[in-house]
């Protein structure tokens, strides 16, 4: 909600999920005789220790013999392991920014990535990378949105392209997969991408190299060998190292985007003018221990409803906003990107 803040162009919010097991032997009542709180209330750190209702693998009475009245009472041991008795797994706190989509009409669709560096059993219980949605349906004229959130704090080692521990994604448009539609992983030919406009229009090549390099040092390409703060050029990269695993790991090697601060990437409003049916994939994850990070959008007709559509687990938005920044909740059995898994 924006109440109260309707003048602010870009208003933050926090966004905070638990993964929560609870149970109902915390619950005063019956059971539980001589308790402190009530059965209205919560089971909180007041409970801890030896104020705990439930106990670690506890003996509990269950009765005397019905034909043995000198028995002393028996008793049934159970197994209770308090430390996963009612307790939070996962907590994640993250903060994302919606700004006011001003006289801006038609549909918004957000296009983020979920996963994390890694392989599938490094990733766990993330997942590999991926986009989400990763088959977007949209109408001609309508808008995404591509937002990349990562971190570069990965633990070390995790399978991955591009320099050690860093997340990062693209959007490079490739052929269909079959030798007539364009090979399946390597990029459309620069002149003949079509995916933001019209084939080789300055406008469809400006998005087409942004959405590519995404934003590394301004796109701006290093002059000389020793330039800092800027992409170097290939001829540039083959001098400076003849080891590829160095090239890999050089902060100026645009090429496999490892830029500082290219974890976190916002394209702004791109407007899909053109219709058809259009592959793309992250050229730098596209690999077979990451799994294919691949997607497609397939643009038809002209939109109608000026509406907001938000992919972010399904959850949607208010018709006034654009969500600009986000930590990601990635649709359906999504996970977040997170440095803390």
């Amino acid at each position: 909600t924006r109440d109260g803040r309707e003048d602010q162009d870009i208003v933050p919010c926090v966004f905070r999920i638990r993964y929560n097991i609870s149970s109902g032997d915390f619950r005063g009542g019956v059971e539980n005789e001589g308790l402190s709180y009530d059965t209205e209330g919560f089971a909180d750190h007041t409970l801890n220790g030896d104020e705990s209702p439930v106990k670690q693998d506890p003996y509990v009475p269950f009765g005397k013999h019905p034909e043995n009245e000198d028995d002393q009472e028996w008793h049934i041991k159970l197994a209770i392991d308090t430390s996963q008795f009612a307790r939070t797994f996962e907590e994640r706190s993250h903060v994302f920014y919606i700004k006011n989509r001003g006289a801006i009409g038609g549909n918004i669709f957000n296009v983020l990535v979920r996963g994390k560096r890694g392989n599938i059993v490094q990733t766990y219980p993330n997942v590999e990378y991926d986009f989400s949605p990763n088959n977007l349906q949209m109408k001609s004229m309508e808008y995404i949105h591509f937002q990349v959130t990562g971190c570069d704090t990965n633990p070390a080692g995790n399978d991955g392209e591009g320099r050690d521990s860093t997340d990062r994604s693209n959007m490079v448009q490739i052929g269909f997969g079959e030798f007539a539609e364009g090979r399946g992983n390597y990029p459309v030919e620069f002149e003949e991408t079509n995916m933001w406009g019209s084939a080789n229009t300055r406008s469809a090549r400006v998005t087409t190299f942004e959405m590519a390099f995404i934003g590394q040092y301004d796109l701006v390409q290093c002059r000389g060998q020793n330039e800092e703060d800027c992409c170097l050029t290939m001829e540039q990269l083959m001098a400076k190292h003849q080891n590829a695993n160095d090239r890999d790991e050089d902060l100026q090697n645009c090429a496999i985007l490892n830029a500082p601060g290219a974890n976190g990437y916002d394209s702004d409003l791109v407007q899909m003018t053109e219709s058809g049916t259009f592959h793309y994939m992250s050229s730098r994850n596209n690999n077979f221990t990451n799994r294919s990070q691949k997607a497609q959008i397939v643009v038809n007709g002209v939109f109608s409803v000026p509406t907001l559509i938000a992919f972010a687990g399904g959850t949607g938005a208010a018709v006034v906003a654009i969500v600009i920044s986000v930590a990601a909740w990635t649709g359906s059995g999504s996970a977040f990107a997170s440095c803390a898994i």
